[in-house]
């Protein structure tokens, strides 16, 4: 987290107003949140992203 809050700084303050609001919060805290965990879930979201817009091309 240090590295991503070092690099933005205020450059995107959307995102920053997003974070603020609790958007980027962990919800399980069971497990040790990693670089691995949140590559994961980036991932899972581009995956999300990309099939959304593969489906509207398809129509």
């Amino acid at each position: 987290m240090p590295f991503l809050e070092e690099r933005m700084n205020g450059r995107f303050p959307l995102f920053s107003a997003l974070e603020e609001a609790g958007a980027f919060a962990v919800s399980d805290t069971t497990l040790p949140y990693t670089v691995q965990r949140a590559l994961d879930r980036f991932s899972f979201g581009l995956d999300l992203v990309l099939d959304s817009i593969g489906a509207r091309i398809a129509t």
